[in-house]
Formats: structure tokens, sequence, C-alpha cells
């Protein structure tokens, strides 16, 4: 808190859609084989509203083109079906989840 100016906060929420794909190797169903789902993710973010007068990030917490980066980034792209399968198919491990893409 600067002088009598109180820090102010809010939540911002971006949602992302793409598609994946997977199959359970073991599973004696239609599962067996490689398919894809539709994924809705929601990230919420809580931070200060930024003060920066005359600068494009002013009033805001995040822009939402920096939270889109990010998010492709770490996780869309690691999940999504541009992914490589088969014998270039790889392990990713996230939030404690294991996944094999």
């Amino acid at each position: 808190m600067r002088g009598n100016l109180m820090t102010k906060y809010a939540i911002i929420t971006k949602e992302f859609a793409f598609e994946a794909a997977h199959h359970l190797p073991n599973h004696r169903g239609k599962c067996r084989r490689p398919h894809g789902h539709s994924y809705r993710l929601q990230i919420s973010l809580r931070g200060p509203i930024l003060q920066a007068p005359g600068e494009s990030s002013d009033g805001m917490v995040m822009d939402f083109d920096d939270l889109k980066s990010i998010v492709n980034a770490t996780i869309i792209e690691n999940l999504s079906d541009s992914a490589p399968r088969g014998d270039a198919a790889q392990v990713v491990e996230k939030g404690g989840w294991t996944i094999t893409i």
C-alpha cells in the first residue's frame, strides 16, 4: 500500500480448446485403438492490477497474449494432436499425471 492507495486485485480467466488422442494398449474394447477427445481448459489468475500509465499493460493483471503463449508452450503443445505418435511418442509428466503421447 502506497500512501492512501490500496492495491487493487482482479481475477482473469481464459479458456483454451484443444484436441488430444490416446489409446489404452491393454484394454479389450475399442479404447485399445488410438482415438481422440476434445478438451476445454480454463486458466484463472489472480493478481494486482498493474498501474503503468501510458503503457499497454496499464489496468491489466496479465496480457491475454502472454498467458496464451505460456499455456500453449507448457500444456497444449504437449497434449494436442500435433504431438508425435508411434515411434516418436514420448512420456509427458505434468502436475502428477503421466501421459504417453
